[in-house]
């Protein structure tokens, strides 16, 4: 297996992220967004009205290192909200400078994931030899809403909520075959499963930079998983998300060619990536996810070496139908730990 990873600066040993991957041979991709660019995350290069003017030297030192290593990159315009300029000739102009900055830099870019049909088809326009990938924010979970987009998206992040379900996986991954489309996955979100809030939350982190520079009220939680698993009840329910552990990840070699892995805020990246790459590990499950809620259930955590062995099997073909069958309450039971 090999994996897609989220571009950052520096590493948990203070090294560039980008140098640490490049020493890493499971890494095949690696994806970014441009700078300030709103993306599924905070923008790269600045916060609350900071400017960080090293980012774009920085940026663009890392991509060629990581050109010549030979891992493919995959540029980020995957914000969930473009505002009112969202397909508007301001940003197709935005797009192409982009792309053409990353070209002159690097010299070749493999791949577009974005959010936005009007991206795809700027970039279908534009920069033809470029593939665009349908990003896992669109919440594509069947072949009719792969149709609908065929002619703009060369590859398509599949739903989340499928990543349990290896009867979904292969019906997706033979129509995309057939239709010569990629399928890719993500393996380590911790965000919960079929969150009402998910469409809040991402257009809120859209617009991070605006949010971020406002008094805000205080009294109002907008990461609603935070509000949900505060409440001892809810925690075992922490099992029943749509992350893969490292320890399972081989049993996705038949469908996927590279996972991608959730890096870009997590407090310790690297670790996450050998995690997966070495298919063990030993400490918090919950410190490899993306968001992490750790805080919320300490002093305890969740230990990944007591999880039990028919783990995957029982959870890989789960109905859903937590009401009677409580398999991830008790097994929540017995691997959370006090430390």
């Amino acid at each position: 297996m090999k994996y897609s990873v989220g571009y950052r600066f520096y590493a948990e040993t203070g090294a560039p992220f980008a140098e640490e991957l490049c020493a890493l041979n499971d890494v095949a991709e690696v994806y970014f967004p441009w700078l300030s660019d709103p993306s599924g995350r905070g923008p790269l290069a600045n916060a609350n009205g900071l400017t960080d003017w090293d980012a774009q030297h920085i940026l663009e030192r890392d991509l060629i290192m990581l050109r010549e290593r030979g891992i493919a990159l995959n540029l980020l315009f995957n914000a969930n909200c473009c505002g009112g300029g969202a397909v508007s000739l301001k940003f197709e102009n935005h797009i192409r400078s982009v792309v053409e900055r990353v070209f002159t830099v690097a010299g070749r870019l493999e791949w577009v994931t974005t959010a936005s049909p009007f991206v795809a088809a700027a970039m279908k326009k534009h920069f033809p030899s470029v593939r665009v990938r349908a990003s896992v924010n669109m919440r594509i979970g069947n072949v009719w809403g792969m149709e609908y987009l065929s002619d703009l998206f060369d590859g398509f992040y599949m739903q989340r909520e499928y990543n349990r379900d290896l009867g979904a996986i292969e019906r997706l991954k033979a129509k995309c075959e057939a239709a010569g489309k990629s399928l890719h996955l993500l393996a380590n979100s911790g965000c919960a499963a079929y969150c009402s809030a998910q469409v809040f939350h991402d257009n809120l982190v859209a617009h991070y930079d605006e949010v971020e520079g406002r008094e805000n009220a205080r009294d109002f939680c907008a990461v609603n998983c935070e509000t949900f698993y505060n409440k001892r009840e809810n925690r075992w329910k922490l099992l029943r998300n749509t992350w893969i552990r490292p320890e399972d990840i081989t049993h996705y070699e038949p469908y996927f060619d590279a996972v991608k892995l959730a890096t870009r805020q997590t407090w310790r990246p690297l670790a996450v990536v050998k995690a997966y790459i070495a298919k063990s590990h030993r400490g918090n499950l919950l410190d490899l996810f993306e968001p992490n809620h750790s805080r919320l259930i300490a002093p305890q955590y969740i230990r990944n070496a007591a999880f039990p062995e028919d783990w995957f099997t029982k959870t890989s073909n789960c109905g859903g139908n937590c009401g009677e069958c409580g398999y991830c309450e008790r097994v929540y039971k017995q691997v959370v730990t006090d430390l």
